[in-house]
């Protein structure tokens, strides 16, 4: 990040040759410190929302936040690092699409994978990242209320909510031969997992026969809701009607395709279920509630999902002027990142001393923020100037003299 956000700045001031009066003229290169601070300020912005970015810099009563004036970055640094905020080297030659996103990407996915070991089951599923700019793989996504317009991410995430790998969509898909795109986006997700025992688990879009059958051949089951719809399903289960509580399943060979009725149909495959029925609690009359095992640990492994969402929703430091590379840093930085830093600190913890979202947020914020009173984190390791001189700004248009004061 030091490194391209350096060279992004220079090339900007070469091609805009700024003004005396422009921020860039003013521009210095960052280094690690202040690079963390400058993330550490974006976790801030979103535990402490205000509506735009120069907000939080105001001494209006109704803005004024003590920590935004004592910390060692003004508003124009900030604004001028977000500008220069880059991953990787324009010089070099276009491979894909991903190509502003994917050096910081592949660091974040080596180490999500290190520090973590998913246990028997994972679950493959979509998020997205809501963009409205111009972009030729943003996906429109109806069923998704809270952002139907954006950039969609694939994660491999475990039952307790760790996103163990994540892929963006680019628009560009490969089919793995004796399956359908969906399935081959499952198998490439989880193909360092396959060979293990493990179970899968998938929603109606990616679950097919074929996969199943593919997933199986390489020691991994497949759980997920089904599409009646999909090729090869046998047709007394997809016809039949079920009054509420009844089941009706057909078995072949490893495959397992049952429909039961709660509220609804609910169409499901496993490879490693049967129609067995399980008591899950009792009902408000007193009765034993009963679903299938499979709904059952479909239902708990999907719970991760929920709460990966959920908790990566909460705090958000989105902004909507940012650029779509920008935008995913941040939504996997300070959302995903946070969240499985959070999960992993809390599962090594007794529940008594666990912490919440916020106060992990809290604590990650506040170290990032923790610099000495000495070291300006928004000069490079340079001294602060203290002599205050006002230098006169050349004239414009014949416009009226101003003057700046050059310490400042």
């Amino acid at each position: 990040m030091v490194q391209q956000t350096n060279v992004r700045a220079r090339e900007i001031i070469a091609n805009k040759k700024p003004r005396t009066s422009s921020r860039f003229s003013r521009w210095h290169d960052t280094n690690e410190d202040e690079m963390e601070l400058f993330i550490g300020v974006i976790m801030l912005m979103g535990v402490i929302n205000f509506p735009t970015i120069e907000s939080y810099w105001k001494k209006d009563p109704i803005y004024y936040h003590e920590i935004f004036h004592k910390i060692p970055i003004s508003y124009n640094r900030f604004t001028l690092l977000l500008k220069c905020w880059h991953f990787q080297d324009n010089t070099l030659p276009s491979t894909s699409r991903l190509d502003k996103i994917n050096p910081i990407l592949s660091i974040i996915q080596n180490n999500i994978k290190t520090v973590y070991c998913p246990g028997d089951t994972v679950v493959v599923d979509e998020t997205m990242v809501p963009f409205r700019g111009r972009l030729k793989f943003r996906q429109y996504n109806p069923s998704k209320a809270r952002c139907s317009y954006g950039i969609k991410l694939y994660k491999v995430r475990t039952p307790n909510g760790y996103t163990w790998h994540l892929k963006i969509y680019d628009g560009v898909s490969t089919a793995i031969d004796g399956l359908d795109l969906p399935g081959s986006t499952v198998v490439e997700l989880v193909r360092p997992l396959l060979n293990e025992g493990r179970m899968v688990i998938t929603d109606n879009y990616y679950t097919s026969l074929q996969l199943a059958k593919y997933l199986y051949d390489r020691n991994t089951h497949l759980l997920g809701t089904l599409r009646k719809n999909k090729r090869g399903l046998p047709e007394e289960v997809i016809i039949h009607k079920l009054r509420k509580g009844e089941i009706i399943s057909r078995q072949n060979g490893c495959i397992t395709v049952l429909k039961w009725k709660d509220q609804r149909h609910v169409l499901f495959l496993s490879t490693v279920h049967d129609d067995e029925m399980k008591t899950c609690g009792k009902k408000r009359n007193g009765e034993d509630k009963i679903k299938p095992s499979a709904i059952l640990d479909y239902n708990k492994g999907k719970q991760g999902v929920d709460i990966s969402d959920q908790f990566a929703s909460y705090y958000t430091c989105q902004r909507k002027s940012l650029t779509w590379y920008k935008k995913l840093a941040i939504e996997i930085i300070c959302g995903t990142l946070v969240v499985n830093t959070l999960i992993i600190y809390n599962e090594q913890r007794p529940k008594k001393v666990q912490v919440s979202l916020l106060q992990m947020r809290q604590s990650l914020i506040s170290e990032m923020l923790k610099r000495k009173s000495n070291n300006d984190g928004g000069s490079g390791g340079k001294t602060k100037k203290t002599i205050h001189i006002l230098e006169e700004l050349p004239r414009d248009n014949n416009k009226l003299y101003r003057n700046r004061c050059h310490g400042c």
